[in-house]
């Protein structure tokens, strides 16, 4: 294996996780405006990208894997770093930048998405309080005896055997 089909792998992955990153983004604004439709759009076009994006994480797996069999490595650094070592320098400096970059998005893609989630939870309390206030839970009010759960033990005059 190639060091380019490496560099095509991982270019190909960054520009990947750059578009889910930019479809976090756009959550975002989705859930700040309130708009339950244009979320659930993007929720599927993530859904749609979620499945390519493994595909090409098991293709760089592969290509990482073949291109450090012939120098003898075990299978345990079958990393991009490993990698790196191996490359000559014409290409190493391009795949080095493209895995810095790849960390740094899926990192922002974490941040983001803690972010989004956040959102919603306050957005699910906000409605949660807004409920209470249009239909708040009156409390009951205990001028008579206890209520009784199952079958009446009452002691009153009518039920007493004379």
């Amino acid at each position: 294996m190639s060091a380019d089909q490496l560099v095509t792998v991982m270019e190909r992955l960054l520009d990947l996780h750059n578009s889910l990153l930019e479809k976090a983004y756009q959550k975002t604004t989705v859930i700040e405006k309130g708009d339950i439709e244009a979320l659930n759009t993007l929720i599927k076009e993530e859904q749609k990208l979620l499945p390519t994006i493994n595909k090409f994480e098991q293709v760089r797996q592969q290509v990482v894997r073949n291109f450090l069999t012939p120098f003898h490595v075990e299978e345990e650094n079958f990393t991009i770093s490993t990698c790196l070592t191996y490359i000559d320098d014409s290409k190493k400096d391009k795949l080095a930048d493209f895995r810095e970059e790849l960390l740094e998005v899926a990192q922002k893609l974490q941040k983001q998405n803690e972010l989004n989630s956040e959102l919603i939870k306050q957005s699910l309390q906000f409605v949660q309080m807004s409920l209470d206030m249009f239909y708040p839970k009156t409390p009951e009010f205990n001028y008579g005896p206890p209520k009784q759960s199952g079958p009446s033990t009452s002691n009153s005059l009518f039920n007493r055997k004379a």
